[in-house]
């Protein structure tokens, strides 16, 4: 299987030597659930996207520091090609943080800067729905998070997969065609710690100290992993 990454940001490159960028830490993390695929970078803020929609077997969109509400020249041709992907019907395509929040505005969703703040260090979503790749069930899960912006309305026709009373929109799923989620189940721990201190001044105290007293904390990564690897086609 071949899966393309629709890279949106890159880890800065003091970062990399010891916690690798989004494709080693998406790869691990796919592996780790089951699914050894081969992978495509394509930085989309570089203008790189699939020619064809068919060009991989799936899709993943990484998260990143900008906002799908923002005016960036990159934005349109990737909004429009995810309105390709579903007009197309094919292939699945899953998206993460600002992923997540992409697919949500090209697809007639929206976006916006929460009220409530930051989404920080390890966040919990209670399970409101079911699809067939999430296995193994759970009523709740936690991930580490890292956010500002949030789905306040997800595309028509969505199904609400989990949510949280600061996170309404925390994952949704599209017609067995598209995943999303909020959290990070890319992340370790090691790497949360050390973006919060690259953030610390940009969040308020209390909450930057929460984040760095929860993002330690045992999650449900490995869970998320499979629900990716068996999204895409795993065993």
């Amino acid at each position: 299987m071949k899966i393309g990454l629709l890279q949106a940001y890159e880890v800065e490159e003091y970062l990399r030597a010891e916690h690798g960028d989004y494709p080693r830490m998406f790869a691990r993390l796919l592996r780790d659930g089951g699914l050894h695929a081969e992978w495509r970078i394509y930085n989309v803020r570089a203008g790189e996207l699939p020619q064809t929609t068919d060009e991989c077997d799936g899709y993943l969109i990484s998260g990143s520091k900008h906002a799908a509400y923002e005016n960036h020249e990159w934005l349109p041709p990737l909004f429009d090609f995810i309105r390709r992907l579903r007009t197309a019907g094919a292939p699945r395509t899953a998206g993460v943080c600002f992923g997540h929040q992409a697919i949500a505005a090209a697809l007639g969703g929206r976006v916006e800067k929460s009220p409530k703040g930051w989404g920080a260090g390890r966040q919990t979503w209670q399970v409101q729905g079911d699809a067939e790749w999430l296995r193994p069930q759970v009523s709740e899960f936690s991930l580490i998070a890292s956010h500002q912006d949030q789905v306040a309305e997800a595309p028509p026709h969505a199904e609400l997969l989990a949510a949280s009373e600061f996170c309404p929109i925390a994952m949704f799923a599209l017609g067995g065609q598209f995943f999303c989620m909020q959290g990070h189940p890319e992340f370790s721990a090691a790497f949360c710690d050390a973006i919060l201190e690259q953030r610390r001044d940009n969040m308020p105290p209390e909450v930057w100290r929460k984040a760095k007293e929860t993002a330690p904390l045992p999650n449900d990564r490995a869970a998320c992993a499979v629900w990716l690897a068996r999204f895409f086609g795993g065993d």
